[in-house]
């Protein structure tokens, strides 16, 4: 078994980092197999024995999660901008850099010939790696930490906006009836480097100001705080505990 092949101090890590979070699986040797890339365990002489299937799992689990949190705590958001939020989380990207930000990449399991070429550092396989670590927790710990395990790491509060103003929009017409008003209040700098700033209108409230170095720039950049203002507002700032 590729448990058999781990040394003491790579379990002694990894049991480490699964306190930090909480975390009491009552099998280790799935936890390792989460971490367990197809060239290690074919290296290993057990090519069956890879992350795969818990990977296929893990990404059930993480959309679930994220979509949950998002209903929960989004009172009034529609589906279109709930789906777009989920995306702008789960996504390849986003959880390759959470395993390497709260170092889960340590523990991943390579054949040497793939960790010399870079392997490591691929997006896909840190993905791979996130989801599969899910999937393990999911199969042998609490479920209430596994979901505290998932929000604490991606942090679905932090969502990055791709279309701040398009996005604005869709909620104010869904919640309020009306669109979003963007006012220009100042200018300043030299002709050739202007920038612009700008405040938007929402439902009779005012959001920024925002600076930009067009006059869209700026307007994207006070759509996002207001979305960020509204949806803090719409969740009441729910703690992970109270879910």
């Amino acid at each position: 078994m590729i448990y058999n092949k781990i040394d003491a101090e790579y379990k002694k890590e990894l049991s480490g980092f699964l306190k930090e979070y909480n975390l009491k699986p009552d099998n280790i040797e799935t936890i390792i197999l989460a971490c367990t890339h197809c060239s290690f365990a074919y290296e290993s002489g057990h090519g069956e024995l890879n992350n795969e299937r818990l990977e296929f799992l893990g990404d059930a689990v993480v959309e679930l999660i994220i979509s949950d949190y998002f209903f929960k705590t989004r009172q009034g958001t529609g589906e279109g901008l709930l789906t777009k939020m989920r995306s702008a989380v789960v996504n390849a990207e986003r959880m390759a850099e959470t395993s390497k930000r709260i170092g889960l990449e340590r523990f991943l399991l390579l054949a040497s010939s793939a960790d010399k070429s870079g392997d490591r550092k691929r997006i896909s396989i840190l993905s791979d790696l996130y989801e599969a670590f899910v999937g393990a927790i999911y199969l042998t710990c609490h479920f209430k930490n596994v979901y505290k395990f998932v929000l604490k790491t991606l942090k679905p509060n932090d969502v990055r906006w791709s279309d701040p103003k398009s996005e604005l929009q869709e909620y104010c017409q869904a919640n309020f009836k009306n669109i979003p008003q963007y006012n220009l209040i100042d200018t300043f700098g030299p002709q050739h480097r202007k920038s612009f700033v700008v405040e938007v209108v929402v439902n009779k409230i005012k959001y920024g100001p925002a600076i930009g170095l067009t006059k869209k720039e700026a307007e994207q950049e006070a759509a996002r705080i207001a979305l960020n203002d509204i949806l803090r507002i719409s969740t009441g700032e729910m703690s992970i505990e109270q879910l």
